[in-house]
């Protein structure tokens, strides 16, 4: 289950590569979403002022 590999014309072939590729941009994109989350949406959201309520 560990093992990469691929599957071209009904043959399987193996490579080289193993778990780690996919698991390096989970790692970025796990950085990034912790990013967005506290830095950007926090400092984004606010508003100048209060919205108005229309009643």
């Amino acid at each position: 289950m560990l093992t990469a590999g691929y599957l071209e014309d009904w043959k399987w072939g193996v490579t080289l590569s193993g778990v780690a590729s996919p698991v390096l941009p989970n790692i970025s994109l796990h950085k990034l979403g912790e990013f967005v989350e506290t830095v950007l949406i926090p400092e984004y959201t606010r508003g100048k002022r209060r919205a108005r309520n229309p009643t």
